[in-house]
């Protein structure tokens, strides 16, 4: 997938486009996404998805901008994952968003980008004309020579809807596999791999530490099965995503993954781990002992959720 960005000199091939932020890059966008692709085929079009580096919360209501699902980087890998060819990034600014949708068609999609076919998310609404319709976008569209659908929604079986808010909520109450379910993809943290207490090596359970530094929202304190890539190897372990009431009282939140059946020197790596299964509540135990127990309780309940999972597929 190519990044556009700018004003665009030779951007005289037409394209089948669509709008949004795309947060999680969930199943109902993955569907609306594939919509946009089919069609690209069927009428020897490029498909391209337009949309914005920033979330325009942060500009229409500031004091309520949602905490991400996904990085920048992650959702654009994401979106080229769906077969999209090309993505054009636009800055959600003050002047954008007192654009009316017929201005908006106007100046980008006819103009700059050469919008032949646009997908409108059936739940989605763009410009500052709080009122347009998808009736109103068509009509828009015919006078601009852009054909407009109404995209299909998604058949999401047991949950009536899938929105990013809903998966954000999912997360934030530890309830991950739900979350990962409607996304399609783990959720996940990444930072760097810095030096701790060593304390988990003494108690037989060496973790890696790592520094997270994001704008991503943050999932439940508690203890996780997870997935971990580092130095381009896959591996399993747990997580404790909390503030470690047993062995510190500072209060500040840590993310700690003890790697099964590893034990190399990693510092200073980069690593991503993937939240998979919520295992329990983080917890004060008396004991550095409790404390080993427990964690030997959680291995081994890593360990049979991959097991059964591995199963499963």
């Amino acid at each position: 997938m190519d990044i556009l960005t700018g004003v665009l000199s030779n951007q005289s091939f037409p394209v089948v486009a669509t709008i949004g932020f795309f947060d999680g890059v969930h199943k109902g966008h993955q569907y609306l996404l594939q919509q946009v692709t089919e069609t690209a085929r069927k009428h020897h079009l490029h498909s391209m998805v337009i949309t914005f580096k920033n979330h325009p919360k942060q500009i229409l209501c500031p004091d309520s901008q949602p905490a991400l699902i996904t990085s920048f980087e992650e959702r654009l890998h994401l979106i080229a994952g769906c077969g999209i060819d090309y993505c054009y990034l636009l800055d959600f600014t003050h002047e954008m968003a007192n654009m009316t949708a017929t201005n908006f068609m106007n100046v980008y999609l006819k103009d700059l980008l050469n919008v032949k076919i646009l997908f409108i998310g059936y739940d989605h609404h763009f410009g500052s004309d709080p009122a347009m319709t998808f009736e109103n976008y068509k009509e828009c569209g015919s006078l601009l020579g852009i054909t407009v659908l109404q995209a299909s929604k998604f058949d999401s079986g047991t949950y009536q809807n899938i929105s990013s808010s809903a998966i954000r909520s999912l997360i934030q109450t530890g309830q991950i596999e739900q979350a990962n379910c409607l996304t399609g993809h783990p959720y996940t943290l990444s930072g760097k791999i810095v030096a701790g207490r060593q304390l988990g090596r003494k108690l037989g359970f060496p973790t890696a530490n790592i520094r997270i530094i994001s704008d991503k929202i943050l999932p439940r304190e508690g203890v996780y099965a997870v997935r971990a890539s580092v130095s381009g190897k896959s591996f399993t372990g747990v997580a404790n995503w909390g503030k470690r009431p047993t062995v510190d009282s500072a209060g500040q939140m840590f993310l700690e993954v003890h790697l099964l059946d590893f034990n190399t020197d990693i510092y200073d790596e980069q690593i991503e781990v993937s939240f998979m299964k919520y295992l329990r509540t983080e917890k004060h135990f008396r004991s550095l002992e409790e404390l080993a127990n427990a964690m030997q309780k959680d291995i081994a309940a890593t360990r049979l959720y991959f097991n059964n999972l591995c199963t499963i597929q």
